[in-house]
Order: structure tokens, then sequence, then C-alpha cells
């Protein structure tokens, strides 16, 4: 009998079927993998949409502070040609107004003054002593520039002098010339003391450094009296003749100068509003002493001439191209700002300066008479300059 050996097999039920608890895991897993991707890419797009804000901001208010900053170039370069007082009283800053759109988005300015109420003095930056909210005294204003782009907006505030291409007046009575400077005061008077007490007492009569003459009797009066070019105290200008007659001929050769022969002027040469350069030549040496005027601005006398016509002028008389100069009157003579006088001949010829202030004729130096009415004209045109600038 034979044995036949066979291996037992053994079957296990559960070794063949899944685990219950194991069945649908992947499904999970896929869902927790997909879940997990999915706050990932929120995270994400929300961390990329902040950034996109936030350069998008940044973006914004670049573009907006330099739109300010255009305001203020704009601004600048337009006041150059504006009386500083005037735009405090309204005149429009720009042609439009004060508001310009521009690049997709837009800018204003405002003009105030430098007084106390606008935070001055402030630093080295001096308040305007007049005070006023509408008149400006010393040529410093305060320009604010705001512009906005979208949803940022932007403020940049610069405080601005006005600067004049008249330097620096420095006497009643002013004589620059390559030879001798006579002044002859007989009855007349001469005052350096500032009558606007605007700016500081200056002197009676001042003269290039070479020979000078004063001639009394009369009055002359000053901080001191008279006295000659200092390269210590003035500007080079007034050691130059040369340079100050070429000043003069430019104010005459002024598109808008008003020029007048006739030996009786008009009755009005320039308003306080107004102001004007008027050239007179007269036909001959002596003016109408029956006739008067009143003037603002700057009077350029041509050649040599006796000026007996009655007035009464606020800024600059200029004698120009003559030995001699004089003002003759009976009391009915008053000049409020300056006289000046200058020869650029050569010292082997007419290289002199003859000034007279005769008879009750008055010259009083005034600060504010020269730079409402003469640095507005001569002035045009000049530079502002930056005496602070802030971001607000």
């Amino acid at each position: 009998m034979g044995i036949t050996n066979k291996k037992m097999r053994i079957t296990l039920p559960w070794a063949l079927d899944p685990v219950r608890d194991e069945r649908g895991i992947a499904l999970v897993v896929a869902l927790l993998v997909s879940a997990l991707l999915l706050l990932l890419g929120g995270h994400f797009m929300t961390a990329s949409m902040t950034e996109k804000t936030i350069a998008s901001n940044e973006v914004n208010t670049a573009r907006a502070f330099y739109l300010a900053e255009a305001g203020v170039q704009h601004a600048k370069k337009s006041l150059e040609a504006l009386d500083l007082s005037a735009v405090l009283n309204g005149t429009p800053v720009f042609a439009g107004g004060n508001a310009v759109n521009l690049a997709g988005g837009n800018y204003a300015v405002q003009v105030t003054n430098n007084i106390a109420a606008n935070g001055f003095p402030r630093g080295t930056i001096p308040a305007d002593l007049l005070g006023s909210a509408t008149v400006d005294d010393d040529d410093i204003i305060v320009l604010t520039s705001t512009a906005a782009f979208r949803n940022s907006t932007q403020i940049v505030e610069t405080v601005l002098q006005k600067t004049s291409s008249i330097p620096t007046i420095p006497g009643a009575v002013v004589q620059v010339s390559n030879g001798w400077n006579d002044l002859d005061y007989g009855g007349g008077t001469i005052s350096g003391l500032d009558e606007s007490g605007t700016c500081g007492n200056q002197t009676g009569a001042f003269h290039r450094g070479t020979t000078f003459i004063g001639d009394g009797p009369g009055t002359l009066t000053g901080t001191p009296p008279e006295r000659a070019y200092d390269s210590a105290l003035d500007n080079p200008i007034w050691n130059d003749p040369n340079a100050v007659v070429a000043m003069i001929e430019g104010w005459m050769n002024d598109p808008a100068a008003v020029t007048i022969t006739a030996n009786t002027p008009p009755a009005t040469l320039g308003t306080a509003a107004n102001p004007q350069i008027t050239v007179w030549d007269p036909t001959s040496t002596s003016t109408n002493g029956g006739a008067s005027f009143t003037g603002y601005g700057i009077l350029i006398m041509v050649g040599r001439v006796n000026l007996k016509t009655s007035f009464e002028f606020h800024g600059l008389i200029v004698a120009y191209g003559g030995a001699e100069m004089s003002i003759e009157g009976t009391g009915s003579q008053v000049l409020h700002g300056a006289l000046l006088a200058a020869d650029n001949g050569p010292p082997s010829g007419s290289e002199d300066t003859e000034v007279g202030v005769w008879s009750g004729a008055t010259v009083n130096y005034n600060c504010a008479a020269i730079k409402q009415y003469v640095e507005q004209l001569g002035g045009v045109g000049g530079a502002l300059k930056v005496l602070s600038w802030r971001p607000r």
C-alpha cells in the first residue's frame, strides 16, 4: 500500500481579503493632499495679491509725490514773471488757475505769505515784517503743492525767495564813473534813512571809490551820510561803470519801455499798479518848469539836463549819457527811491558824473518803492531761490 505524501495547504480567508479598516484610504489621502494644495495655492494667491496691492500703492504714492514736485517746478517757473503780492491777492499762478491735470493725476498749488500766522520765523527764514497775508514785502513766499494719483495724495511745501537782476541799491544818490563824482545839494535834501522802514537805512551819497566832491549847503543824511564803494559790503557791479551802464541800456532797450522827447512830459509816467520804464530825452537841456507829473518805476534822463518839472516819483531816476544831471525845484520835486548816475567813458575822456539836487528838491531813499516798482521791472524773469523744502 503506497503512501502518498501530500503537503497540507491551509487557506486563511483573512489573508486573501482586504483589511476592512483600510478600504478608501487612498481617497482620503488624495483629498488631504488636494486640500493642502488648495490651502497653499490660496495662501500664495493671497500673498501675491497683497504684494501686488502694496507694489501698486507704492507706485501710486511715488507718482503722486512726483506730481507734487511737478507742481512746485511749474509754479516756480510761473511765479518768476508774476508780482508776488498779486498772487497773494488771488491772481492765478497758472494760466488756467491753480490746478493742473497731468498723467492721470492732478496737482494744485497754494501760495501764502511767510507771516507769523503761518509759522514764521522758521529756522533761518524770517517773518515778513509787514505781517500781511495779501501783500508781500520781502520777496519770500510759501508754496504748497498737493497732488493726487488714484488712491494716493502727497503734499510738498517749499519756501521761495524771488531774486532780481537789479542788485541792492546802496544809497539815496549813487554815482559810478571812471573819474570823479560831483554831488551838489545846494538847498536840496538827500536822505539815506529808509522812509519806508522796511529794510534798514542806507548811505545818503554813495560813490565808486574815486574822487568825490560833495557840495552844500543843503541836507545830506544817511548811515553814514556819505561813503565810497567797499568790496566787503557792496555788489561788485557798483565798482564797474561798464556793467552799470550795460544794465541801464538793457532797461532802455526793454520792448515795454516808453520813450518821450518833448520838454513837457505826460502827466503820468506809470502808476503803482502798472509801473513803467520811461526813457526821457528832452530836446533842450531843461524840462518844462511849469508842468508836473507823477510816476512809478524807472525814469531814465538822457543827456545833460536840468529836471525842472515838478514831480512826485516812486522808484529810480537814472542819469545817462551826460556829464551832468540836476533836479532843480522849489520844494515840489520829490523822489521816493533813489537816484543813479553812471558814466563808462575812459579816464582820458568824458568819465565823470555830476548830480545836483537844488532849491528844495528832495531825494528820500525808499526801499519799498525800489522793491515794488524797480525790481519788478528790471528783475522780471529772475530765478526763485529755494530757502527750504519738506514733504508734508
